[in-house]
């Protein structure tokens, strides 16, 4: 039963300067959903064998962080 498919995702790196010295980050605000079936799903099991699906996002806004 799906409740809240609401998600929110920091993906940061120290190899890309910030504003104050090595790291930015972003955050990543919206929907997802997990596919088992079609595209996404195929292209994420011919990556990592062991899955069972694909998270899909809607990315709604994004915001900088550090």
């Amino acid at each position: 039963m799906q409740r809240n498919n609401r998600i929110q995702v920091l993906v940061a790196s120290r190899s890309v300067k910030g504003s104050h010295g090595p790291g930015q980050g972003c955050v990543l605000r919206g929907t997802g959903i997990i596919v088992t079936e079609g595209e996404a799903a195929d292209r994420a099991k011919a990556v990592f064998p062991w899955a069972r699906g694909a998270l899909v996002i809607e990315v709604q806004s994004v915001g900088m962080q550090l």
